[in-house]
């Protein structure tokens, strides 16, 4: 018997013909869904995209603790000034309890070089008349500098940085 579209007359034969053509109608129709190869790019495309934002985060998060570093040493300079302007010189700044705070904190914004902040934020009293205190900050960022000259920056050569040099005078590469 030659099943063919034209042969049957669905009045007659409408369970023969509904079995035979019917299954050829679903095997050619597609499932709906995702195929396991679509789902494993979408999630590598996903897993990319993350690793690729949590760098630049990362990044920021560096620069923002650089940049809260620099704002706490730059009011170290205004700490010390007010000690000048009660006490008449700089001796002893490096352990007055508003440079000491300001040095705890910047301390905890930079890469650990210990946990004393004596080592990660030194402060020297060159004499009575000048102080120099510098932190080196995250990443290749550089060496902040705060002196008594009023210097507050960065160090172009973090290297010139000799203690008992203030710091414009250890950038330039000049004695006291």
């Amino acid at each position: 018997m030659n099943k063919s579209f034209e042969n049957y007359n669905l009045k007659t034969h409408p369970t023969e013909w509904t079995q035979s053509f019917g299954q050829v109608e679903n095997s050619s129709r597609r499932q709906a869904g995702f195929t396991l190869i679509e789902l494993l790019v979408v999630i590598a495309i996903i897993g990319i995209l993350s690793s690729v934002v949590l760098v630049s985060l990362q990044q920021t998060r560096s620069r923002g603790k650089d940049a809260s570093a620099k704002i706490s040493m730059a009011n170290i300079l205004t700490a010390a000034e007010n000690y000048y302007t009660d006490n008449g010189d700089y001796d002893g700044v490096c352990e007055s309890s508003d440079v000491i705070k300001l040095r705890e904190g910047v301390a905890k914004q930079v890469p650990a070089t210990g946990d004393d902040y004596n080592t990660t934020v030194p402060c020297s009293n060159i004499d009575n008349a000048h102080y120099t205190t510098y932190v080196v900050l995250n990443g290749n960022s550089g060496t902040f500098c705060v002196d008594s000259s009023g210097f507050a920056g960065i160090l172009s050569d973090p290297a010139s940085l000799i203690e008992g040099q203030e710091c414009v005078a250890s950038d330039l590469g000049l004695g006291n």
